[in-house]
């Protein structure tokens, strides 16, 4: 039946749709160190699959955000998808968000914020380039062309790959708000762009309504069910507290014990009904970035 979802997570997001009386879809990552994960386009095709399968009949739709960074090409597919649904699609957002987490709360009719959520710069890039981190593919490509793929040269090919990365993500804005006028569109991209934002900074939801967005801050049933939500995400994809280590020392010689390698849950797209996790090993990490692989497992209804 493949992965199934985390009982307090499904939980959760039946009590969302409880109150909210419509469908909820989530997108979550983790983005920590050697968990980080960047959703790209395979995700978005599990993100189309699941909303497909939401009742047409349902003229809402809730989307449920928490992540950072991520591939241009998550964000074009999610958008599409969106657009071609005969849904309304509420936004919410329950931390920082940014990278293409921010271009997809953009595509929908409204935002809404709880927590600590904000809205971060749209043009981060992925985690990865964020780390300073590159894929095994670039990496080889640069030790071929005869670069250390860790060097702080400026003159370093990975500069360009970080701003062709953003170029991509201003390309995606252009599209996300084709329908708004052209000051509309050069206000939000210089507000929400990394060159005023960095990677630290955001944007509430008092401060994206004075831009001219649709935000607002959820308050009574909703605010608690997405509450909590955001916490049963935050748990079962280990965000709380430090990394615990697979391996300690076992003797003064510096032996050390690794634990078992084994699956954990890295990234969630879609509904409750159908959805897919992507599940990283412990046991094999990238040679160049040391981000653990992993792959999609699409499954549906929650663990026992």
């Amino acid at each position: 039946m493949g992965q199934s979802i985390d009982t307090q997570v499904a939980d959760a997001i039946s009590q969302l749709e409880d109150v909210w009386e419509a469908p909820v879809a989530v997108v979550a990552s983790n983005w920590q160190q050697e968990r980080a994960v960047d959703l790209t386009r395979q995700a978005g095709r599990h993100f189309y699959d699941a909303v497909s399968s939401v009742d047409a009949q349902d003229e809402g739709l809730v989307l449920f955000l928490m992540g950072r960074g991520g591939e241009v090409s998550f964000a074009d597919t999610l958008h599409r998808t969106l657009r071609a649904s005969e849904h309304s699609v509420q936004a919410v957002v329950s931390q920082p968000v940014d990278g293409v987490y921010t271009l997809v709360a953009l595509s929908a009719d409204s935002i809404d914020f709880v927590g600590t959520g904000a809205l971060g710069a749209y043009d981060t890039g992925p985690v990865e380039t964020q780390l300073g981190r590159l894929d095994l593919e670039t990496a080889a490509a640069l030790r071929e062309a005869g670069w250390a793929p860790d060097s702080t040269n400026p003159h370093h090919p990975r500069m360009a790959v970080h701003a062709h990365a953003r170029q991509l993500a201003r390309e995606m804005l252009e599209r996300v708000l084709s329908g708004e006028s052209d000051e509309f569109r050069a206000r939000i991209g210089r507000h929400l762009g990394v060159e005023r934002l960095g990677q630290q900074m955001t944007l509430d939801a008092d401060e994206l309504a004075a831009l001219g967005l649709e935000a607002s801050r959820l308050d009574g049933e909703r605010r608690e069910a997405a509450l909590d939500l955001h916490g049963a995400l935050e748990r079962w994809l280990e965000l709380r507290g430090p990394t615990e280590p697979r391996y300690e020392e076992t003797g003064p010689g510096g032996e050390v014990e690794f634990e078992p390698a084994r699956d954990i849950p890295g990234a969630f797209v879609g509904t409750l009904d159908h959805h897919a996790t992507y599940l990283m090993d412990t046991g094999q990490p990238h040679p160049d970035t040391e981000v653990l692989d992993g792959e999609w497992e699409v499954g549906s209804g929650s663990e026992n």
